[in-house]
């Protein structure tokens, strides 16, 4: 009997439970927004990285040389109204800051760039609003926007909602906002955006290809490649300039060397790999043809190449890819117990694109 009782109890729990469930899953349960709303930029120190050409991301701003600034709302579950903020570029935030490595954080220069607009509206709906900026052409004409070295500092300056501004330590009377230890809640009024792109050859690239070798006179020929083409060694292609990359490869090579034995007490001379380097710096012309050459002392060559947009057929995951086809020949020069030696490459290279190397990034500081 009291067996009974007991699974008449469980059983009419689990149904308690399941109504439960049921009823917080089809209900439309609201929540009551907090008791104000605030405006911020959720970020303050991004690294925007203007991707030119194809990418594994959505890139269509970037190839039209923009991109926005975001801000976002909170203290509302669902934002049921436009919300708008006025923005102002503060060079002054830069001022007592420099890189982590010590080298200037300096402003975007205001002829690089326009804003479209110094007010950010956050449409209902959304909880995040953003405004375009476009860059000019001097901004990529210039060397220094290749790497993290220009910032765009803004600030928001008025909204019909709270700015989350922080909360200052009593014992920071004039506190620093980008000094953290001046506050008990840090500002979120600001944001750092540092700028730096990448021209369309920029990646990681898939190698395959014919390399017939000169090594002193002993000439061999490698075909480089595999059946799968995503197990191809992997290169890098570096921006230079919107038209101009750098290539870098490398060979090794056997040398004596002579050098101290602790066991024997004396010098000997031992045979050893040494790792040779070259960088190919690549200019692209206005149909992707491109010229080679060695930018590295102690080499030289010189060839030709080809970028082709998506020219690799179902190259691997099944889909279409960028490809460069180069026909270069290098000759590293070095020593082997003082005698001069060299090794020359005339490659077939054929680079198929893997990956833009793309990723979300933020940039360190510290004061001065």
């Amino acid at each position: 009997m009291k067996q009974n009782m007991m699974k008449s109890v469980l059983a009419l729990f689990a149904t308690t439970l399941l109504l439960a469930a049921t009823s917080c899953e089809n209900g439309d349960i609201e929540f009551a927004d907090y008791k104000y709303q605030t405006v911020y930029f959720a970020n303050q120190t991004p690294i925007r990285t203007i991707t030119l050409g194809t990418d594994e991301h959505p890139n269509e701003l970037d190839n039209q040389h923009k991109f926005k600034l975001f801000a976002t709302c909170g203290g509302v579950w669902t934002n049921k109204q436009d919300r708008k903020l006025e923005i102002a570029v503060d060079n002054s935030l830069c001022d007592g800051i420099t890189f982590e490595d010590g080298s200037p954080v300096v402003p975007l220069p205001q002829e690089y760039y326009t804003l479209a607009s110094h007010t950010i509206t956050i449409p209902a709906g959304q909880l995040m609003g953003g405004v375009e900026v476009q860059l000019t052409d001097a901004f990529f004409a210039d060397p220094k926007a290749t790497g993290v070295h220009y910032v765009l500092p803004v600030r928001i300056v008025g909204s019909q909602d709270s700015i989350l501004v922080g909360k200052a330590k009593p014992t920071s009377p004039n506190p620093y906002r980008l000094n953290a230890a001046d506050w008990d809640v840090v500002p979120h009024d600001y944001v750092l955006y540092a700028l730096k792109y990448k021209n369309k050859y920029h990646g990681a690239w898939l190698s395959h290809g014919t390399d017939e070798i000169d090594l002193n006179g002993v000439v061999t020929t490698v075909v480089r490649g595999n059946q799968y083409r995503e197990k191809d060694e992997t290169r890098y292609l570096r921006t230079v300039g919107l038209d101009k990359s750098t290539y870098e490869l490398s060979t090794q090579v056997d040398v004596d060397t002579t050098k101290y034995d602790d066991k024997a007490k004396k010098m000997v001379t031992v045979r050893e790999k040494k790792t040779l380097k070259c960088t190919l710096e690549l200019t692209f012309d206005a149909s992707d043809n491109c010229t080679v050459r060695v930018a590295t002392p102690g080499c030289e060559g010189s060839g030709t190449g080809k970028w082709e947009f998506e020219g690799a057929k179902k190259a691997w995951n099944n889909a279409d890819h960028d490809q460069i086809t180069l026909d270069y020949t290098v000759t590293y020069h070095y020593t082997d117990d003082g005698r001069p030696r060299y090794k020359t490459f005339k490659s077939k290279d054929v680079l198929v694109m893997k990956t833009r190397e793309n990723r979300r990034e933020d940039f360190a500081y510290k004061l001065k």
